[in-house]
């Protein structure tokens, strides 16, 4: 009977200790109380992607301390880049990435040495953009004056997918005790010493694997001629409007500037006539999205680089028609680049 007592003494006390290691290291007691269960703040994961690199191969995909895709905790960086999965570039070695390569770029420009921070996030519309501001860059501290570029276009959908779906309604910061899984929740949330260990434990024995759904399945070259042509809704219209003058208050109270970048997928093609994959108009979808970014920039007298009309991709450029290779990352820097470098000569 001592026996048992004295283990269950034991045992109350390490867990009495973990739990209260694990608030005051966590969220909860963090000053910053970053959303890390989505920023994946401190991830290591361990990816493939066969499609790009040595079916053997192995990378590292680092997320830094406070969630932006780096390998350092330095945010001493004027430019912060917004975008989806094609500025994530998850399928992509940190050094493929275009953001990076915008970075090593400017590094060897003497006279002109501008770096760029990355937090792109997979899914990102400008709903997820917009929570960004509101939710995650405020909570950093000293994160002010920056420039942003944001990379948009491709993810804003009327009726035809839903993407971003979590921003849809306002985003809860607070742990659901009705919900089954709200212990593995609430470790998630808290980025503590808990969830940190079974990082490093997952780092150094299980591997990871990008896993290839949709968005990075090989898709087949069967372009069809445009049969109905795309036509907004309304409230599609307005709800991006919407959606940009949101962005352009929040970096005014920042004291931040604004540069969009428009975007383009090979999801279509151009000569004669138009041509598209999956018989759904894509390439009216994207210049519509894309004249309404151009639109608001010259409204606001913004800075707005054309990407759809500018950037010459091919289809060997793309792994799946969306996410580009390294060679099409490489093009979408070099276009940044010489945009940039014009603008801030």
């Amino acid at each position: 009977m001592k026996l048992l007592k004295n283990i269950f003494k034991y045992f109350l006390i390490i867990f009495t200790t973990l739990i209260i290691t694990e608030l005051v290291s966590g969220f909860y007691f963090n000053h910053l109380k970053l959303d890390c269960s989505y920023l994946l703040c401190d991830s290591n994961f361990k990816f493939h992607s066969e499609f790009i690199y040595n079916k053997d191969e192995k990378y590292i995909y680092k997320r830094n301390s406070y969630g932006f895709r780096d390998n350092s905790d330095n945010l001493d960086k004027k430019f912060v880049v917004l975008g989806g999965s094609t500025t994530d570039q998850r399928h992509l070695k940190l050094e493929d990435t275009w953001v990076h390569r915008l970075n090593k770029k400017f590094s060897n420009k003497s006279n002109n040495n501008l770096k760029f921070l990355n937090s792109g996030i997979q899914g990102q519309s400008l709903n997820g953009h917009i929570w960004n501001f509101e939710k995650w860059y405020p909570k950093i501290n000293n994160f002010n004056n920056k420039i942003y570029i944001i990379y948009a276009g491709i993810n804003e959908i009327d009726s035809f997918f839903k993407i971003d779906p979590k921003f849809n309604e306002e985003k809860s910061e607070n742990i659901n005790f009705e919900n089954q899984n709200f212990v593995k929740e609430f470790l998630k949330n808290n980025n503590g010493v808990i969830i940190k260990l079974f990082r490093v434990i997952k780092d150094k024995f299980i591997e990871s694997k990008i896993s290839m759904n949709v968005d990075y399945t090989r898709r087949e070259s069967d372009y069809v001629p445009n049969i109905e042509i795309y036509e907004p809704s309304k409230n599609f219209v307005n709800s991006l409007n919407s959606k940009l003058e949101k962005i352009l208050a929040h970096s005014k109270v920042n004291n931040s500037e604004l540069i969009f970048v428009t975007q383009r997928t090979l999801r279509w093609k151009k000569d004669d006539k138009v041509y598209s994959y999956n018989n759904y108009d894509w390439y009216n979808r994207e210049k519509f999205v894309s004249e309404i970014i151009i639109n608001f920039c010259k409204s606001h007298q913004l800075v707005c680089f054309d990407g759809f009309n500018e950037l010459d991709l091919k289809e060997e450029d793309s792994m799946d028609k969306v996410h580009l290779n390294i060679n099409g990352s490489e093009k979408v820097a070099k276009f940044i680049f010489k945009k940039l470098a014009n603008h801030y000569q």
